[in-house]
């Protein structure tokens, strides 16, 4: 039973690392999420980001923690640079790396004229995205910054942008916002594209989420999200 546990904690972490350095810029927001699955705390991320100019910077860590940490360790960091232009970002380089206790890896994404190269240790398989392919996508960590990033009103719930994360091409849409107690909750749709198995297709295309926003001084900040996966439902509040 236990082992049970660990694999399905280690898994459901893993997920929720791919729908995600140190920062050179002078302006950094930084936060913190607490991580919980079917209702207990598994995990922490913490997520910080930087703009100056033309050009943004963000990274991030994903870890599980507390007594699910003590019974499966995971933790997943990755970094991005690129510029932004009128709501628009060009992801230059990304890195990522996660280390389960057993097995350790790493991925870097490099662009030129909007088209991803990846280098990784990892051979592909033939039902993965061709990278060629996939010009205008955003890496994981620049996916995060675009949904975590404080909004002005006019630009809370208004999403909708693919992500490619070296294998996988996703479609991220975010929308539909009603009113709440002390802001807004908007519906998210992460959509399966291109670069999946036919079984990992059969177990589904779409998987909804939510995200509440909260009125902060004139902007919006959000307080929580939530993400049905295969594994469950998980929940990430901020600090």
């Amino acid at each position: 039973m236990m082992q049970k546990k660990t694999k399905f904690v280690k898994s459901i972490l893993a997920g929720l690392a791919i729908t995600f350095g140190s920062s050179a810029f002078a302006e950094t927001t930084s936060s913190t999420f607490n991580i919980y699955l079917r209702g207990i705390k598994a995990g922490q991320l913490k997520y910080a980001y930087s703009e100056s100019g033309s050009n943004y910077s963000a990274s991030g860590i994903i870890q599980s923690t507390g007594i699910i940490g003590a019974l499966a360790k995971y933790k997943f960091t990755a970094s991005t640079s690129g510029t932004l232009s009128k709501g628009t970002y060009a992801p230059r380089a990304y890195r990522e790396e996660s280390d389960t206790g057993r097995r350790q890896s790493e991925k870097t994404i490099s662009y030129s004229n909007g088209i991803p190269k990846v280098s990784e240790r990892k051979l592909p398989k033939p039902f993965w995205a061709d990278p060629a392919q996939q010009k205008g996508t955003v890496d994981p960590m620049t996916a995060i910054s675009i949904v975590l990033n404080d909004k002005k009103d006019s630009t809370v719930c208004q999403t909708n942008f693919d992500m490619f994360d070296g294998a996988r091409r996703v479609q991220i849409t975010v929308g539909s916002p009603s009113k709440s107690e002390n802001g807004l909750t908007c519906k998210g749709l992460y959509k399966r594209v291109e670069g999946f198995s036919n079984r990992e297709l059969s177990e589904g295309r779409n998987f909804p989420f939510s995200v509440t926003y909260a009125n902060k001084s004139g902007k919006y900040q959000v307080s929580e999200f939530d993400v049905s996966t295969l594994r469950g439902r998980a929940r990430f509040v901020r600090q």
